[in-house]
């Protein structure tokens, strides 16, 4: 269950290939300039780290993220919540003004893709699995 959250947050794959968001060519290059880079996560839900959050009726907290996004489409998103890490791969296209990452398939999990919109130096990664869940990052 706690990859559904980062899922979310790092959901961008159907996109580049064949996907309905549009043309995959607009996450590439000067496009991807944005998005592409190192990234660490500030706060969640408007709380600065160590942050707690609900997760299907446990509280779980989360001390330390980083996201590392590739301008080939890929992501990796970390991020340490109770002592554990945990690591989600996927894919990310370009659509309009927002970036739509999109886990890889976990068996057991319930994956949702995430929606980034970057200002800047900051970006904003928005999960929605039954709640809005806001993660604000910046870039290393």
């Amino acid at each position: 269950m706690k990859l559904k959250h980062l899922a979310v947050l790092l959901a961008l794959s159907t996109i580049a290939a064949d996907c309905p968001f549009g043309d995959s060519s607009n996450s590439t290059g000067t496009d991807a300039s944005a998005v592409v880079g190192s990234w660490t996560l500030q706060s969640v839900n408007g709380d600065p780290l160590p942050a707690s959050f609900d997760d299907n009726g446990n509280t779980v907290q989360i001390t330390a993220g980083s996201a590392t996004i590739n301008a080939n489409n890929t992501f990796t998103y970390s991020e340490t919540w109770d002592g554990s890490q945990d690591v989600t791969n996927g894919t990310w296209a370009k659509d309009g003004n927002t970036y739509v990452f999109t886990p890889n398939a976990v068996v057991g999990e319930v994956q949702v893709p995430g929606y980034v919109t970057v200002s800047g130096n900051t970006m904003t990664l928005t999960v929605n699995d039954g709640g809005t869940i806001v993660r604000i990052l910046a870039r290393n």
